[in-house]
Parts: structure tokens; sequence; C-alpha cells
């Protein structure tokens, strides 16, 4: 899977605005680094309203991460 941000933007600033808010609190929850510092934390969930992931979130090339799946 690759992203491209132009098409991501293209197809979210379509979208009605609260639809197109929950998507970039999506991405921004799997992309920011949560646990670094407890202050970014509770502005990203609390002000932003981005929510925190549930389970740890790892994004790099396949070719070199072994997936690991529990259950």
């Amino acid at each position: 899977m690759s992203l491209d941000p132009a098409k991501l933007f293209a197809e979210v600033k379509n979208l009605p605005t609260s639809q197109g808010l929950d998507v970039v609190r999506g991405m921004l929850a799997v992309f920011l680094p949560f646990s670094l510092n407890d202050g970014i934390d509770q502005v990203c969930t609390n002000r932003l309203g981005v929510p925190r992931p549930n389970h740890p979130i790892s994004i790099g090339n396949a070719r070199y991460v072994k997936p690991i799946c529990s259950g």
C-alpha cells in the first residue's frame, strides 16, 4: 500500500466537514508518536480529538518487517 497525499487531500476535501475531520484524525492517530510526551498526547486527544490507537501501530517496508499477529 502506498499513500498519495494529493489524492487523499482531493478525496477528503469533497467530504462533508465532519467526515473529513474524522479521516484526518484517523490518519493522525496512525502517524503521531503517542507516549513520547504526555503533554503532546493530551493536546492531540483532548483538543484535536485524535483518538489514541488501542494497539501499537508500526509503519514500514514489509520487505524488512516480519508481521506479528496476536488474537
